[in-house]
């Protein structure tokens, strides 16, 4: 049954890639970071090595996907740091709903200030690359979304271990 687990969330960060690159940016409002959603709920729920590795894996789809990063690997890093450091407090964190919302939200906030630092040195505008408003959604998505992730995990891997 893990392997199983393991395939359907590889598939999901595959979709979730190309809707976020090809169908979203074409929406009239900003697209929230639904691949951080799912690193953060596996982090969250397995810990800091799963949500290092799992970071690593969705931020090298962001990365290969087009339009891509800037630098490759720069997403791939920030997301398995972002990932590793949620899971390192994954114990204290998901005991709350407000905790698991506070750490979306300061999530998104470093994956949102690396892509900032990364547009400044590399010379790009760095409006378009930080969006408040897309920092808002992935928050307020992340509130509801990876609690249900977590959740709907936990019972796919308790239900066949009994």
């Amino acid at each position: 049954m893990r392997l199983l687990v393991v395939v359907i969330r590889f598939v999901t960060l595959v979709l979730l890639a190309v809707v976020t690159a090809g169908l979203l940016p074409r929406l009239a409002f900003p697209a929230p970071d639904l691949l951080l959603l799912v690193v953060l709920g596996v982090a969250l729920l397995r810990g800091a090595r799963s949500g290092l590795v799992w970071g690593l894996v969705a931020g090298w789809l962001v990365d290969l996907v087009p339009p891509g990063a800037g630098v490759l690997g720069s997403t791939a890093l920030t997301y398995g740091a972002v990932g590793w450091l949620a899971g390192g407090v994954a114990a204290t964190v998901r005991r709350s709903w407000i905790l698991t919302s506070l750490t979306v939200a300061v999530s998104a906030l470093l994956v949102q200030g690396v892509r900032w630092v990364m547009a400044l040195a590399l010379g790009h505008q760095t409006g378009d690359t930080v969006d408040p408003w897309a920092w808002l959604l992935t928050t307020l998505l992340g509130c509801v979304v990876v609690p249900v992730l977590m959740h709907l995990e936990n019972a796919a891997l308790t239900r066949n271990a009994t």
